[in-house]
């Protein structure tokens, strides 16, 4: 019998770990990525933001200075992430960062070896 998995969007997902590394004294921001519709002298067009595979939180590690970019998936589409975004996070690894993709504060926690309770 297969085990269902708990349905949380990744939106929740996303400001739990946003608040919980504030609260760490982390400097973190939400990275938007995607194009919207706008209309510009009469005209409708699309703009895009964001650079396709950037990771959804930024954040930059108190003291060390270290730069973090975390990847949020839901626990159903842990395994989803696009080759965009795991070549970024290969890059901000090789680069001496830390990049993964999470799907809750508490691999966050873990991640980062914080010592913080939830």
């Amino acid at each position: 019998m297969k085990t269902k998995l708990p349905s949380v969007s990744e939106h929740a997902i996303m400001n739990a770990i946003i608040d919980l590394l504030r609260y760490e004294n982390y400097y973190v921001w939400r990275n938007n990525t995607g194009a919207q519709k706008h209309t510009y002298n009469g005209r409708e067009r699309w703009v895009r933001f964001g650079k396709p595979g950037f990771s959804d939180i930024f954040a930059v590690q108190p003291k060390t200075g270290r730069f973090i970019a975390l990847e949020v998936k839901t626990p159903r589409t842990k395994n989803s992430a696009t080759r965009f975004q795991l070549d970024f996070i290969q890059r901000i690894k090789d680069q001496g960062g830390i990049a993964a993709v999470v799907c809750s504060a508490e691999e966050v926690i873990a991640l980062l070896d914080l010592k913080t309770l939830l």
